[in-house]
C-alpha cells in the first residue's frame, strides 16, 4: 500500500490545478469513516466509480483531522488501477479540528476510457510520532450537475470491512432518554358561541413533531414540525361544539423517538359563565416572601360565586349584588408558582384567571463558610463545595431550599416539615 506513484500525482495537480471549497461549521452527521493511526500505518477505503459518457464531475466530502506535516498525510484519490496501486490525488496534513466540506474537480477523469476508482488513503511514516488520523463523512460525487452518489457513513457501496487495513465505520450515537418538555396551560370553561385559544410550549433540544387529538380519537393538529420555546395555539370554535367537557390533548417527540404529551379539559358550557379577574399582583411578580397576597374582581352572573385560588377558598366581598371582589393568601415554593383562581356560580358554571409568581432564594450576603449549620462529617480537605441556604419550616407546609453556586450539582431540596423551626 506504500507503492504510491507521488510523481504521478504531483504531475497531475501541476497539470490539472486543484479546485478546493473550505466552509467552516459543517457538521458531520453520527456516522463516519475514521481512519485508525499509528506509527509506520496504512489504511485505505475505496469503491469504483464509473465516469464514463459525462463530462463534469466534482466530489466534496466533510473532513476533519489531525495529521504530522511531515511525512504523514491523508489523500482522496482517483486510481485508474484495480489494485490501487497508483494513486492520484491531493494530500492533506496538518491540523483541521472542526468538520469542514472541502470539494475536488474530477473533470479531468470524466468521459474516460478506463474503470475508476474513487476512495480515501492514510499513512504515516516510522519517524516514532504520529497524531489522531483522518475522518471524512456526507461523500459526495456530483456528475453532469446531478447526484451521483452520497453516502452519510452508512453506504455499503465501499470496500472496507473486507480489507485488512481499511477505514473504520464509526457511529457516534449520543443516546438521548428526554422526552420533550410541554408547559401546562390551565383547563377553561367557555360560553358555547365563544372562541378561545389554548397555547402551549414545547422545550426540546432535537424537536421533531407535535399532534393535537380531541376526546382521544379526533385528530385536531396533524403531525407536524415545531420550534422549541415557540407558542402553539390551538383554536377552540365552541360554537361548533356540543355542551360538554372535551379533552384536548397535545403530544410531542423529539428526533430519538421519546415522547411527552399534556392534557387541557374545556368545559363548553350554555349561558355565559361567571367572570373573575386577578388584579394583584400582576402576572411575573417576584418576591423573597413564602407567601403572597392574591386578590381580584368577580361577578357572579346572578348567584353568589365562589372563589378559590389555588384550591383554596378565597374571601368574596361583594360591591354591587353579585360582583364584589376576593382575596386570599396563598404559600409559594422557590421558583416559578402558577396562581390559578377559579370561580364558580350557583348553577355550576365555571370561569378562570391565571398568573405566575415567582418566589426568589434571600441571598446570604456571601462568606462565613455556613456557620451554625453544623458539621458535615466529613475531613474539610475532601469538601468540594460548602453552600449554605436558610429557610423558615412551618408544620405540614412544603418547604423549598434552593442554591445556585456554579459547580453544584443539587439545585433544589423539596420536603414538608414536621414541626416549625426558624422564626
Amino acid at each position: 500500500m506504500k507503492s504510491i506513484n507521488q510523481f504521478m500525482a504531483l504531475m497531475f495537480c501541476m497539470f490539472v490545478g486543484i479546485s478546493m471549497l473550505l466552509v467552516a461549521g459543517n457538521c458531520a452527521a453520527e456516522d463516519y469513516y475514521y481512519s485508525g493511526t499509528g506509527d509506520n500505518y496504512s489504511s485505505i477505503m475505496y469503491m469504483e466509480l464509473d465516469l464514463q459518457d459525462n463530462d463534469t464531475a466534482t466530489l466534496s466530502f466533510s473532513t476533519k483531522y489531525d495529521i504530522e506535516k511531515t511525512g504523514d498525510f491523508a489523500l482522496p484519490f482517483i486510481s485508474y488501477d484495480p489494485n490501487i496501486i497508483d494513486l492520484i490525488g491531493w494530500k492533506l496534513n496538518g491540523t483541521q479540528t472542526d468538520w469542514t466540506i472541502k470539494s475536488y474537480d474530477l473533470s479531468p477523469f470524466a468521459n474516460s476510457s478506463y474503470q475508476e476508482y474513487i476512495g480515501f488513503y492514510y499513512e504515516t511514516d516510522k519517524s516514532g510520532t504520529f497524531k489522531e488520523g483522518f475522518y471524512v463523512d456526507n461523500i459526495e460525487i456530483i456528475v453532469n450537475g446531478e447526484i451521483l452518489f452520497y453516502d452519510d457513513g452508512t453506504d455499503n457501496s465501499w470496500e472496507l470491512e473486507e480489507l485488512e487495513d481499511g477505514f473504520e465505520r464509526i457511529n457516534d450515537t449520543i443516546q438521548d432518554t428526554t422526552p420533550p418538555v410541554i408547559s401546562q396551560p390551565i383547563d377553561m370553561w367557555i360560553e358555547q358561541n365563544a372562541t378561545e385559544n389554548i397555547t402551549w410550549v414545547i422545550t426540546e433540544t432535537y424537536p421533531d413533531k407535535y399532534w393535537v387529538l380531541r376526546d382521544s380519537t379526533e385528530e385536531i393538529v396533524s403531525p407536524k414540525s415545531y420550534e422549541s420555546g415557540k407558542e402553539l395555539k390551538v383554536q377552540i370554535n365552541a360554537s361548533d361544539l356540543e355542551v360538554q367537557k372535551y379533552i384536548y390533548t397535545i403530544f410531542a417527540n423529539d428526533k430519538s423517538g421519546n415522547e411527552s404529551s399534556d392534557q387541557v379539559n374545556i368545559t363548553v358550557q350554555t349561558q355565559a359563565p361567571p367572570k373573575i379577574n386577578i388584579t394583584s399582583p400582576n402576572s411575573g411578580h417576584s418576591t423573597t416572601s413564602d407567601s403572597v397576597t392574591i386578590s381580584g374582581y368577580v361577578n357572579g352572573t346572578g348567584s353568589t360565586p365562589k372563589v378559590t385560588v389555588n384550591e383554596k377558598p378565597a374571601e368574596f366581598t361583594p360591591t354591587d349584588g353579585y360582583e364584589g371582589n376576593f382575596s386570599v393568601s396563598v404559600s409559594l415554593t422557590v421558583g416559578d408558582n402558577l396562581i390559578n383562581a377559579i370561580v364558580t356560580d350557583a348553577v355550576g358554571l365555571k370561569a378562570n384567571d391565571s398568573i405566575t409568581v415567582t418566589r426568589k432564594r434571600v441571598s446570604n450576603g456571601g462568606g462565613g463558610g455556613g456557620g451554625g449549620g453544623g458539621t458535615s462529617g466529613e475531613e474539610f480537605k475532601n469538601i468540594l463545595i460548602s453552600e449554605t441556604e436558610r429557610e423558615y419550616v412551618n408544620k405540614d407546609s412544603k418547604v423549598s431550599y434552593s442554591f445556585d453556586m456554579e459547580g453544584n450539582i443539587i439545585r433544589y431540596i423539596n420536603f414538608t416539615g414536621k414541626t416549625s423551626s426558624g422564626r
